[in-house]
């Protein structure tokens, strides 16, 4: 998926399209109130912290009319129609610490439509408080909301098996023969008997394995075919593959709580009560 960035949207040609395009927000958003203000707030009762923080993950209507006029410049699209919000899948924000973003705090199902609102409540250990209470004084790179999705990309995949399939030397199993016939498979495809080949621009580990599994379940129904045939032998095996293949592509969008805090003027984003 060949992703491109306007400001903070990313946008991509959908699959199996030439007209329609698809963007998401890099970075999510502080939910604003009735006044415009970021709700975010951080209460402070001895050594006890409370904190509240909610996101959205939406494009602004001043950078999404800029990319619609800049596409439409291009003559990539035609309308505004033929731009829309990416068709995400397993959305789910987080609440985390930086460096990495593998310490959560939180986590927080979205609403599931656009504009996948989240909300965080959460009491803050002394330890955490180490980490989030400088992101409520102005410090960036301490803590951020992460938002993580997935989009399903169609690829284009050609792939074959092929190679002596030595059907005389497989024993018949009493029961399960179609089990034993796949590892049988499985071994030949090891030992070099039988070769994959596929063709496709970085695939992912994921991918790949989804590919070899259409392979083999393909040349399992050939073999079993063949094992009712008496006159098989030992026959060459050859099964293509050219499709588009569904597959889930992660992707990931964070913000820096801290940065939110310094672009905001509201003298609310923390309450303290020592």
């Amino acid at each position: 998926m060949k992703t491109l960035q306007h400001k903070s949207l990313r946008y991509f040609l959908a699959p199996m399209s030439k007209e329609i395009y698809y963007y998401y927000p890099a970075h999510p958003s502080p939910q604003k109130d009735g006044q415009g203000h970021p709700m975010l707030s951080l209460m402070g009762a001895g050594n006890i912290y409370f904190l509240q923080v909610s996101s959205t993950w939406q494009a602004t209507e001043e950078e999404l009319q800029e990319l619609t006029e800049l596409l439409i410049e291009k003559e990539l699209i035609e309308n505004s129609q033929q731009l829309q919000p990416a068709p995400l899948k397993d959305i789910q924000a987080r609440l985390c610490a930086y460096p990495d973003f593998q310490t959560t705090y939180s986590t927080s199902s979205t609403s599931g439509h656009y504009p996948y609102a989240a909300v965080f409540n959460l009491t803050l250990s002394e330890e955490e408080q180490q980490q989030v209470v400088p992101a409520f004084e102005g410090q960036q790179e301490k803590l951020a909301v992460q938002y993580v999705a997935s989009i399903e990309w169609i690829y284009n995949v050609e792939a074959r098996l092929e190679g002596l399939f030595k059907l005389s030397q497989f024993a018949v199993a009493e029961e399960d023969t179609e089990s034993a016939l796949r590892a049988y498979i499985e071994k030949a495809i090891e030992d070099g008997q039988l070769q994959i080949h596929i063709q496709l621009e970085k695939p992912t580990h994921q991918l790949l394995e989804s590919i070899k599994t259409k392979l083999l379940d393909a040349a399992v129904e050939q073999g079993l075919r063949w094992l009712n045939d008496p006159n098989s032998g030992d026959p060459h095996m050859e099964i293509s593959l050219e499709k588009g293949i569904p597959h889930p592509i992660d992707i990931s969008a964070t913000a820096d709580i801290g940065a939110w805090v310094r672009e905001s003027s509201s003298n609310h984003l923390k309450i303290m009560n020592q």
